[in-house]
């Protein structure tokens, strides 16, 4: 296990949640659960890590109420003033 004042890296982060769209479970709170027993280790330190449920919980909420709303592109609407046209003049 890694040092607890260590920040992971983003991968390692990226991966959990990753990993939380795939458990098993039929909710969100039973695929936290299920990732928090798992072990992530990172490719380039080697180190591992594991993650309370509520860690996890915390990450995902920041990630959907941060990260999701800025990637939903709106489409761009160009109101031009609508000119009268008169043919009589």
């Amino acid at each position: 296990m890694s040092n607890t004042n260590t920040i992971p890296p983003l991968e390692i982060r990226l991966q959990v949640l990753s990993a939380v769209d795939h458990a098993p479970g039929n909710s969100i709170r039973a695929r936290i659960q299920s990732v928090a027993t798992r072990t992530f280790v990172d490719s380039r330190s080697d180190k591992s890590y594991q993650f309370t449920w509520r860690t996890i919980s915390t990450w995902l909420y920041r990630f959907k109420n941060t990260v999701l709303p800025h990637s939903i592109i709106k489409p761009v609407v160009i109101k031009t003033p609508t000119v009268k046209f008169n043919p009589m003049n």
